[in-house]
């Protein structure tokens, strides 16, 4: 993911948080209903979701979703 958070920097927003109850990151854990870890959330510019992915996803998966997105 750090890869992917430095190829899309300043195309794409992509944020990694690590989510526990003690976590300032779990009110987003709760607003984006995260059940499982790792958890992929994909919004659109308006903050709409797009795609949601649990579980692990190779970065040419993801990049296969920007792609889509019309992130370049």
């Amino acid at each position: 993911m750090k890869q992917v958070e430095k190829e899309y920097d300043g195309k794409a927003i992509v944020k990694i948080l690590q989510v526990d109850k003690n976590d300032e990151n779990y009110n987003l854990a709760v607003k984006y209903n995260i059940k499982v870890v790792p958890t992929l959330v994909f919004l659109n510019g308006d903050g709409s979701e797009y795609k949601r992915v649990e579980g692990f996803m190779s970065q040419k998966s993801i990049e296969d979703i920007f792609s889509k997105m019309g992130v370049k």
